[in-house]
């Protein structure tokens, strides 16, 4: 709950970007489809560790990873964000943004 909290407050501060759907979407497979508009979701990868994926600014299909332990993101995650982007294109590409520790 206070992650999504969190999206909420950052949606309110920037209401042109989609996305920002509670995370408890994640485990039933539910997150709307974001197609070719620019979103920012937050995302559980495991244990306690959460990260966020954008495509705020980039091109189409094609996603940002903001991962503070720097990891690359799991086969169902990738699928996730897949399904967020929803493209026809036949390939994703995938940036991970190297966070300082």
């Amino acid at each position: 709950k206070i992650i999504f909290a969190a999206e909420q407050l950052l949606h309110r501060q920037h209401p042109h970007l989609s996305g920002f759907q509670d995370p408890a979407l994640q485990q039933i497979g539910t997150f709307d489809v974001q197609g070719s508009k620019e979103f920012v979701q937050i995302l559980f990868e495991r244990e306690n560790h959460w990260l966020t994926v954008s495509t705020v600014g980039c091109d189409v299909a094609t996603v940002n990873v903001y991962d503070c332990m720097n990891s690359h993101l799991s086969t169902p995650l990738k699928k996730i964000v897949a399904d967020l982007i929803h493209t026809s294109n036949k390939f994703i590409t995938i940036n991970y943004v190297k966070m300082q520790d």
